[in-house]
């Protein structure tokens, strides 16, 4: 399909039908370099169909606490006229006063029924002025449409609450009777039209379609993933055994999505009538006003190294489950800015995002390799605690729990197996004996968040008082790639993962 007719709708036969376009997308993460294209194909889905339109995204469009680029997606998301959003954990990096006060200009409105607001939180002013709602109808084409919003269950959204975990997020359970609640509100008003926004991760969705009523179409987010199409993996029976459509569009503003649906004059979906597809933003060329103000707001954008290989990882498994080697060169840098006093340093995989293209500028480090900032702090451990976090951290690989996240290194070589650790040896000579360790002592550059990860930080504990910060992930990075100048990307085989 030609990129130019993406877009076109299906034609409609029965006047007595009502068709639904949606242009989605969803964990955006913050990304500031595809916001140009975003807006042309936006441009594309506006001038191609004339059906009655929405314009989504379904959580995580806002990312960290860097307030120029949030301040940037959001003046975005307005100029496409985004019509709503739903709430991810990464809304709350920032703690829910800044949350608030980003939503209180927004020209859209924020749908979200799963949460639970202490009275101290300053997100309950955006109820009282109607930007935050559980549930909301919209007008289009004479057609009335109900759109609801869910956030992730789990205890992202306190943890990165700055508000003495102001914000709760209901159980699945809890969040699938909240649900039917509002579609139930919302049929009583006479809309039998329902879309969901939903930042529960697929398996939720696919849950909450089959143990729901009323819900017609769910737009997800949160475990990024593509999916295209329509069929058996995305198309599902209701609790009233009525048709619901399930599609998300997986990350970081790569890709952008168009549902395009029929629904009968009783509501229904008309399977044979639903078409979903998902493409490239970059399919579209950049829109210029969006690639200016993207330059006005950011700022300078210098260059900090030329790649003679550029490299970027095609997956979560290639970021974070084996060596990589964007964090080989971030792990480099982070001993580097020890000044020769640590014999090691340690990150967690998720700290480093994307990889580098021929030319690696400042904002690519800021906007998208580290989007969050983060201290460098020196201490010494001894060799068991060592070996504990290799083995902690290599078994949540294995395991595939939430959030796996292997530890990159500099200044060693290791190997880890089912079984644990098999193998360290430090680049100054020194072997430490997995099954053996001794009390002798390590000197470790590692960054501030090893402190309170799931996997690490009590382990880390009993030395946090003793820490000393060194230096600044970003800042140090760009330092230590700024004195490079040309870096080559490759694996030197410092972590095996057997």
């Amino acid at each position: 399909m030609k990129i130019d007719k993406f877009f076109t709708p299906q034609p409609v036969y029965d006047k007595n039908d009502t068709q639904l376009n949606v242009f989605y997308f969803n964990d955006l993460h913050g990304d500031v370099h595809r916001l140009g294209n975003l807006a042309k194909a936006h441009d594309s889905f506006e001038r191609q169909s004339d059906a009655s339109k929405l314009t989504v995204t379904s959580g995580d469009f806002l990312y960290g606490q860097n307030k120029k680029r949030n301040n940037l997606v959001l003046e975005i998301l307005h100029k496409i006229k985004t019509d709503f959003v739903t709430l991810g954990n990464h809304e709350f990096d920032s703690g829910t006063d800044k949350l608030s006060n980003y939503l209180e200009n927004a020209s859209f409105e924020t749908v979200c029924a799963n949460i639970k607001l202490q009275e101290n939180n300053n997100l309950k002013k955006r109820i009282k002025d109607k930007k935050l709602v559980k549930s909301s109808v919209c007008m289009k084409n004479g057609k009335r449409f109900g759109v609801i919003g869910v956030a992730p269950n789990n205890e992202s959204i306190s943890a990165k609450d700055k508000n003495n975990n102001a914000t709760k997020a209901l159980s699945t359970q809890e969040t699938i009777d909240s649900i039917n609640e509002e579609a139930k509100q919302l049929e009583e008003q006479g809309i039998n039209k329902i879309i969901l926004l939903s930042h529960m991760g697929y398996e939720a969705d696919k849950k909450i379609a089959q143990e729901t009523e009323g819900v017609d179409v769910i737009i997800g987010g949160h475990s990024h993933d593509e999916i295209n199409g329509v069929g058996t993996h995305n198309l599902f029976q209701s609790k009233r055994n009525e048709p619901v459509i399930i599609t998300q569009a997986g990350k970081n503003n790569h890709k952008v999505g168009f549902l395009d649906v029929v629904f009968n004059s009783e509501g229904i979906l008309k399977t044979s009538q639903i078409k979903n597809r998902i493409t490239n933003v970059v399919n579209w060329e950049k829109r210029q006003d969006v690639a200016d103000l993207t330059k006005e707001k950011l700022g300078h954008n210098e260059k900090l190294a030329q790649v003679t290989n550029p490299y970027v990882p095609q997956s979560e498994a290639e970021e974070r489950e084996q060596e990589n080697p964007i964090a080989d060169i971030l792990t480099d840098a982070m001993l580097w800015a020890s000044k020769g006093k640590a014999d090691i340093a340690l990150l967690n995989s998720g700290t480093l995002h994307g990889g580098f293209d021929e030319v690696v500028t400042t904002h690519d480090v800021v906007y998208n390799n580290l989007p969050y900032s983060d201290d460098i702090l020196l201490v010494d451990i001894d060799e068991k605690t060592l070996v504990d976090m290799l083995d902690i951290s290599a078994q949540s690989v294995y395991d595939n729990l939430a959030g796996s996240d292997l530890l990159q290194t500099s200044g060693m070589q290791y190997v880890v197996s089912r079984d644990g650790v098999q193998h360290i040896k430090l680049n100054n000579g020194r072997v430490i004996d997995p099954q053996n360790p001794s009390d002798k002592k390590v000197s470790l550059a590692v960054n501030r968040y090893l402190f309170q990860s799931d996997y690490t930080s009590e382990l880390l504990e009993p030395v946090f008082e003793d820490a000393v910060i060194i230096g600044d992930l970003q800042n140090d990075l760009m330092n230590y790639m700024k004195k490079k100048q040309v870096l080559t990307i490759e694996k030197d085989d410092r972590i095996r993962v057997l």
